[in-house]
């Protein structure tokens, strides 16, 4: 529409980024770190909001590389994102409370339950993160709070 190679475009555009501080090319597009900064605020926002938050679902809102996203998040945890990585699997970000709020339903559910029953079935009914619900039955079981095996 401008009538300029994109060569001159990208030759710039590294120039700019060895030139610059804080400035990088990611995927054709510069991206300066106040941006990384602002976005993080953001993605915490979202996350403090709904208790999870995905690495994929970031992917498709800023149209940035999952790797970028989870490599920069995981630098400004703790400061500009309250929350953590899920252990097992790193594409999930969740904030203390939702772990704890799950750990609880969790314990009162198997506290509950008079028979056995199948995990899968807690997990579909309950809607329940199988990583997290495993991890914290474990913990559970392991602690002499629950009776059985998992």
């Amino acid at each position: 529409l401008i009538n300029v190679d994109l060569s001159h475009v990208e030759t710039r555009a590294n120039e700019v980024t060895r030139t610059e501080r804080g400035v990088q090319l990611v995927l054709g597009q510069l991206i300066d770190v106040k941006y990384v900064d602002r976005l993080a605020e953001e993605v915490n926002d979202k996350l403090q909001a709904a208790g999870l938050i995905t690495i994929s679902e970031l992917c498709k809102t800023y149209d940035l590389p999952g790797d970028y996203l989870t490599e920069e998040l995981s630098r400004r945890l703790g400061s500009l994102v309250q929350g953590q990585f899920d252990q097992y699997n790193r594409g999930v970000i969740y904030t203390p409370a939702f772990v704890a709020r799950h750990k609880a339903r969790i314990r009162g559910l198997f506290s509950a339950v008079t028979r056995p029953i199948p995990v899968s079935t807690a997990i579909g009914t309950f809607g329940f993160h199988e990583h997290l619900l495993y991890s914290v039955l474990e913990e559970l079981v392991n602690s002499g709070r629950l009776k059985g095996t998992v």
